[in-house]
This record gives structure tokens, C-alpha cells and sequence, in this order.
């Protein structure tokens, strides 16, 4: 049983904890305070050894992966959306960092960050890799580091690939099986297609202002929003304070019911 969670740099979160938890734990909050991203955090460092782990997460918050596309071309899974959301700040050299501790007083830590060592031209140059596990021109590698108790760890990388998004060891993992975890999301979305086109139409009135208005009621950095076309699918993006353009299914609940609730 988990009794206690650390994140550094994850989502919204600086720097949190949340100790003396129970068998039959509730968290509340206001919208858009990080409550799913809790969920997310565990779930992260306990299915990280599986390569679609943020695949999976970004498909909670409703974010699908499109396909079939172009050699070489594979949308949502480009690390702006693959990972980057995960990282306060969209900030990857900071490191993201996940610790749970259970009552048996056993500590998991798991850290990822941008990997500036890691050259995947000089990567593909000593290894036999056939073209399709080759890495994406213009990604980079994602470096995890993984402790479990007594000198029991694991590193290695995240690679976008022509085949999709590839885990890689640096060496042969030993390390005991992670307990078993099912994420269940309590939404449900609208097609975004849907929400997409309604948003459209909103700007198309000169009511965009009145909409952006609303959403800051939950979020007060959001300063524009905008629909952008992808590969023949509508997605919606946010635009902070900081210039960062933000996938709005990347956000919190509270946006997004919002958004969804004002669209029917």
C-alpha cells in the first residue's frame, strides 16, 4: 500500500508531497490544481518500463495518437507531445522526478530528463539498426534513471522512432517486476473533432475573446486559443503568457469539461 508520493517538476508541481495516505485515499481540489496529474505521476513510475506509457497517458486526457501517415511522420508522438507536458514548464532539462514510498517503508524513485549526451547520429553509426528503429530526425532521447531500494537500478532512454516510440536499457534489466497498475479515467470526451469545429466557429462570430474570457476562470495564463490542422485532424491548442503554444487536452480536467460543456 502506498503511504506516501513525492513529485519534483511534474505538471503544475514544483515541488509536492502527499504523506499519510490510506488504504482508501480522496483528493479534492479546485479545477485545474493537479489532481489527475497525481494519478499520472504514479502511474508513470510504475508502467514506465512499458514504451507507450505516455502514449497511454495522453490518452486519459483524451490526446489520440493519428495514424496511418507518412514515412517518417508519426503525429502525437513527437516529443512536444509524447512527453513535454509532463514537465513543469515544459522544461526537460529540468529534472522530473517521482518517488512513492509504501508501508514496508520501501522507496521507488524514478527520474527523467532531456538527454544532451545522447547523440543518435553516433548511436545509429555503432549499431546494426535497421532503418525503422532509427530515431526521428529533429527528436532527442529521453533519459529515465530508476531506483528501487538496495542498490537496485535501472537506466535508459525513450527514442522516437520510424516505427514508433522505442524503450531501450543500457543494460539487461534485473530488477523485480513492478506491481501491477490499471489507470481508470473517470471522463469522457467529445470528439475533438466536435470541439474543434465549434471553436471555429467561435472565432469565426468574433466571440473568441468571450470563450478565452471563460477558460481563464480556470487557468488565468491562458492568453489565446487557437485551432491548428494537422495532418487532416483539428486539434486545439492554448497559447500561456509564457508564448508556449499548449495542447488543450494536455491541460486539466476542469479546462476541458469546460470547453466540452460550452461546445453541447
Amino acid at each position: 500500500m502506498l503511504t506516501k508520493i513525492t513529485f519534483q517538476n511534474l505538471r503544475c508541481f514544483e515541488d509536492f508531497t502527499l504523506d499519510r495516505m490510506t488504504p482508501l485515499t480522496l483528493i479534492s481540489g479546485k479545477n485545474n490544481v493537479g489532481k489527475t496529474s497525481i494519478l499520472e505521476g504514479v502511474f508513470l513510475l510504475l508502467a514506465y518500463r512499458k514504451a507507450d506509457v505516455f502514449i497511454n497517458i495522453n490518452s486519459f486526457r483524451g490526446i489520440d495518437v493519428v495514424s496511418p501517415l507518412p514515412p517518417g511522420l508519426i503525429l502525437g508522438q513527437e516529443p512536444p507531445h509524447l512527453w513535454e507536458t509532463l514537465f513543469r514548464n515544459l522544461d526537460t532539462k529540468q529534472k522530473l522526478t517521482i518517488s512513492i514510498e509504501d508501508d514496508n517503508k520501501r522507496l521507488r524513485t524514478l527520474c527523467m530528463e532531456k538527454d544532451e549526451q545522447f547523440s543518435q547520429t553516433s548511436f545509429t553509426e555503432r549499431n546494426a539498426v535497421p532503418p525503422m528503429f532509427q530515431p526521428l530526425s529533429g527528436s532527442y532521447a529521453l533519459k529515465f534513471m530508476y531506483e528501487d531500494g538496495a542498490d537496485s537500478n535501472e537506466t535508459g532512454r525513450f527514442l522516437v522512432t520510424q516505427s514508433g516510440l522505442t524503450l531501450m536499457f543500457d543494460t539487461p534489466s534485473y530488477l523485480p517486476v513492478l506491481p501491477f497498475v490499471i489507470y481508470i479515467s473517470p471522463n469522457t470526451h467529445l470528439s475533438q473533432q466536435i470541439v474543434a469545429t465549434w471553436t471555429g466557429e467561435i472565432e469565426y462570430k468574433n466571440k473568441k475573446n468571450e470563450l478565452v474570457k471563460m477558460l481563464r476562470l480556470l487557468f488565468d495564463e491562458i492568453e489565446d486559443i487557437f485551432v491548428m490542422q494537422q495532418h487532416g485532424t483539428a486539434n486545439i491548442f492554448s497559447r500561456l503568457q509564457n508564448g508556449h503554444p499548449l495542447p488543450i487536452r494536455a491541460m486539466g480536467d476542469g479546462i476541458n469539461k469546460l470547453l466540452h460543456y460550452l461546445a453541447v
